[in-house]
């Protein structure tokens, strides 16, 4: 099955918006891809620091994660069990970028 096909959410991409593991490329409200200094595995915990509105802190599962470079790496993250209000936050995020 294609990769847009398994999707659930859409991915919005990001400019201004960093993370605790490194810059992000794009944003859902399931998850999102960062490019971090190392390969992640496992789960980690993330904060996401945005410009317009207050740093969110999640809990992410890695689900791939990818060598682009020296000491560069596109991660994939899904995010685990994220309460509603901050589900609306990550909304909120995605369209104010």
């Amino acid at each position: 099955m294609p990769a847009s096909e398994r999707r659930r959410y859409a991915r919005i991409k990001q400019s201004s918006l960093n993370s605790s593991l490194g810059p992000v490329v794009d944003l859902s409200r399931g998850g999102l891809r960062v490019i971090s200094t190392r390969r992640l595995r496992g789960s980690v915990d993330i904060v996401l620091f945005n410009r317009s509105g207050p740093h969110l802190e999640l809990k992410a599962l890695v689900i791939w994660s990818q060598r682009i470079g020296f000491r560069k790496h596109l991660t994939g993250l899904e995010f685990v069990d994220p309460p509603p209000d901050v589900t609306r936050q990550l909304t909120k995020i995605g369209t104010t970028d």
